[in-house]
């Protein structure tokens, strides 16, 4: 369990996961912490990629993580995560309320993605289409265009609601597999969890 802000969230840990994964979501937790309670508007510097790298290897195919939130209706956790402003740190333009808005993402000059929702299950799904993509540190600054970011959400019968995050295309053999699998640790592992336990 992890302190937020006064309340409590969990980050779900899969059963072949190394230690030192453990180590770098609770380094990246408590680097968030720091990165939140200040007025600045970009995410913390990278860790070292040798952590990174033990982590991504256990990852699978389309990178994919997961976490649990306790005492956070689904509805709730499906409500935060169509708030991209308030978790996904950059400039956001656009809407992610209804089935076919689309919105961009910026990050400086180093990303940006256009994304068009897809799909939208109260409570339980939301999928976006990368429709335009542009990174400028893989020789294809196009790997993101075609992917799918989906957010599947399930409540449980202890009161907690977990949430599973995949970027289907997002695959080790992308340029930017390791730099885009660190910035999703911090988004999906740290940065969302603790937007839907705090608000």
């Amino acid at each position: 369990a992890i302190t937020a802000g006064g309340s409590n969230f969990f980050v779900g840990v899969r059963e072949n996961t190394h230690p030192r994964c453990v180590s770098l979501l609770s380094l990246l937790s408590s680097r968030y912490s720091l990165f939140h309670s200040s007025s600045h508007s970009s995410p913390p510097s990278p860790l070292p990629s040798l952590s990174l790298s033990l982590c991504i290897s256990l990852m699978g195919d389309h990178f994919t993580s997961s976490f649990t939130v306790a005492d956070k209706s689904a509805d709730e956790v499906f409500e935060a995560i169509k708030n991209v402003r308030m978790w996904w740190t950059g400039a956001i333009e656009g809407s992610a309320d209804n089935i076919g808005d689309e919105f961009t993402y910026r990050y400086g000059d180093m990303r940006y993605s256009k994304q068009r929702v897809a799909e939208l299950i109260p409570a339980r799904k939301i999928v976006w289409h990368v429709v335009d993509a542009e990174l400028t540190s893989p020789q294809n600054r196009t790997e993101w265009k075609g992917t799918e970011i989906v957010f599947d959400i399930s409540a449980g019968d202890d009161g907690k609601t977990e949430m599973r995050f995949t970027h289907i295309g997002l695959v080790p053999q992308f340029e930017c597999y390791k730099n885009c699998a660190y910035t999703w640790c911090f988004y999906v592992d740290t940065s969302l969890p603790h937007f839907i336990a705090t608000g």
